[in-house]
């Protein structure tokens, strides 16, 4: 019954290799495709609850950028990319927010598997719908929570994966206060085991992008034997994002590989 209730959406260069891989997944979830041309029409799949993977394909590193920064100001949803076998490519969509990256070529079941494992990793978890959502501002950096979109004292944008941003969050509803790593596990559902190190990792890499842009503080301390601080006050505020983007904003999404 699993495969009734689970929904994923299909995203690729070409209406025909959206319908091939439909045809091979339509045996096991229920699927919304389009063209990426068609992007912007998926938009209204991202707010149903059923939904619990994306795969996007494409052989143009722009494109596939592209895509990820717009589903990102959308959802939190797994996506998994299939794309040129390019280190370069790999590495700035797992930037932008890909949980996945395969490379060309690759066969309907190893995209099959792939998807197996982030819907199984991935446990969707119940949303608290808020009337507004958040700009965070400190040290002159700002965090619009709604637009997943955080920028450095100099005005530039700095691309977090989507861990990174959830973690970001969680240091900003509790500045100046000690957090364990236990602590940081559970509210980021990184994973359920207290003594996997990768939290520490995490927090190693976004301390590092925190510093981009010439900052003087050390914004995330290591409390020894307790845990992580994050040492600056935070000022909040009301964002000024919309819920969707227009098509003129949506050509403005930078291109740039």
């Amino acid at each position: 019954m699993e495969k009734d209730l689970i929904t994923g959406i299909v995203l690729f260069d070409s209406e025909l290799a959206v319908e091939d891989l439909r045809s091979f997944l339509a045996d096991y979830y229920r699927l919304h495709g389009y063209a990426l041309s068609g992007l912007r029409q998926a938009t209204r799949h991202f707010t149903t609850p059923e939904l619990r993977f994306v795969v996007l394909g494409s052989a143009q590193c722009p494109r596939i950028l592209q895509a990820l920064t717009w589903i990102r100001t959308q959802s939190d949803i797994p996506v998994i990319v299939i794309g040129p076998a390019d280190e370069s490519t790999c590495v700035a969509a797992l930037e932008r927010g890909a949980d996945d990256y395969v490379f060309e070529p690759t066969s309907p079941r190893e995209v099959l598997a792939r998807i197996r494992a982030v819907v199984r990793f991935c446990k969707p978890s119940a949303r608290v719908e808020t009337p507004e959502e958040t700009v965070y501002a400190f040290a002159g950096w700002e965090y619009d929570e709604r637009m997943r979109r955080l920028t450095n004292p100099d005005g530039s944008d700095v691309w977090l994966t989507r861990n990174e941003y959830a973690m970001l969050k969680v240091f900003l509803d509790s500045p100046q206060r000690t957090l364990t790593r236990e602590h940081l596990i559970r509210a980021t559902r990184i994973v359920e085991d207290i003594f996997d190190r990768s939290i520490d990792v995490r927090v190693t890499r976004l301390r590092r992008k925190l510093t981009v842009g010439g900052a003087t503080i050390r914004m995330i301390s290591t409390e020894r034997g307790l845990g992580y601080r994050f040492n600056v006050p935070v000022e909040r505020h009301r964002s000024r994002s919309m819920m969707y983007y227009g098509a003129d904003a949506f050509r403005r999404v930078d291109l740039a590989c």
